[in-house]
C-alpha cells in the first residue's frame, strides 16, 4: 500500500510499511521480509528473512518449532542453525515479533475482523483445496 500511496503522490497513513520506489531508483536499503500461511492441520506457518538468513517458524498443538537457515552457504535448507547462531536466531525472531504486533495494531485499526465463513463458502474452498 505504502508504495501505490507514494506512485499516487499521497502519504501513507496506516501502518509502517514504506515505499519501494527507493528500491527500484536505486536508493533503497535491504530489509527484512515477512510471510505467512496456514499449514496441515491449520498450522500457522511464518518466515522473517534478512539478508541472506531466513527464519522460519511453525506453532502446532505440540508446541513451537523454529528454523534458521543460512542460504548464501546453504540455499537447500539443509542445516539448521538454531542450536549454533542463538544471537541471529533471537534478531529474526524479534523481527518477525515486532512486524506480527504491528500487523495486529493495523488491523485493528482498520477494523479488520474475523468474520465468520459461510457453508457455501467453506464448500467453496473444500473444492479449491483450501480447507479439509
Amino acid at each position: 500500500p505504502a508504495t501505490i500511496l507514494d506512485l499516487a503522490g499521497l502519504s501513507a497513513t496506516h501502518g509502517s510499511g514504506r515505499s519501494l520506489r527507493p528500491m527500484w531508483q536505486g536508493g533503497g536499503t535491504a530489509r527484512p521480509v515477512f510471510a505467512e500461511a496456514i499449514g496441515r492441520g491449520s498450522e500457522a506457518l511464518a518466515a522473517c528473512w534478512d539478508g541472506a538468513l531466513k527464519y522460519i517458524r511453525r506453532d502446532t498443538s505440540s508446541g513451537r518449532h523454529e528454523w534458521l537457515f543460512d542460504l548464501a552457504s546453504d540455499p537447500g535448507e539443509q542445516r539448521d542453525l538454531t542450536a549454533n547462531r542463538k544471537a541471529d536466531l533471537a534478531r529474526l525472531r524479534a523481527l518477525y515479533d515486532a512486524h506480527a504486533a504491528t500487523a495486529a495494531q493495523v488491523a485493528k485499526t482498520l477494523g479488520a475482523g474475523d468474520e465468520a465463513l459461510t457453508e457455501e463458502d467453506l464448500a467453496r474452498l473444500r473444492s479449491l483445496g483450501y480447507v479439509q
